[in-house]
């Protein structure tokens, strides 16, 4: 479809002779079929992150789109944009060795 470009002298023009401008732009309309798209993996997706939120836990969740889609150089890179984890230097052994918070000290995580 095409799209022209009306003055204002032209739209006077056409509202003198009694055309209404509105009438002048309309030429024709298309009119498409109504597509239907169904789709179940994105609601996956959205029903885990919300699935989060019910819990009765902090907690940070990242989604499968949100980690293929991040650009990064190390694991260490990924984790240090959650909140309350941290990480040793991501250029060595420490990277893989993340620290979640209330993981350390009484009643952490077992060894």
């Amino acid at each position: 479809m095409t799209q022209k470009n009306y003055t204002t002298a032209t739209l006077l023009l056409f509202s003198f002779m009694g055309i209404t401008p509105l009438v002048a732009l309309a030429e024709e309309i298309n009119q498409l079929e109504t597509i239907n798209v169904n789709t179940t993996a994105e609601n996956k997706i959205l029903a885990g992150k919300d699935e989060v939120y019910s819990k009765n836990n902090v907690t940070e969740y990242k989604s499968k789109k949100e980690i293929e889609t991040y650009h990064s150089q190390s694991v260490s890179d990924l984790l240090s944009g959650i909140t309350g984890v941290y990480s040793g230097d991501a250029r060595n052994g420490g990277a893989i060795d993340p620290i979640i918070r209330s993981s350390w000290g009484k009643g952490g995580f077992p060894c």
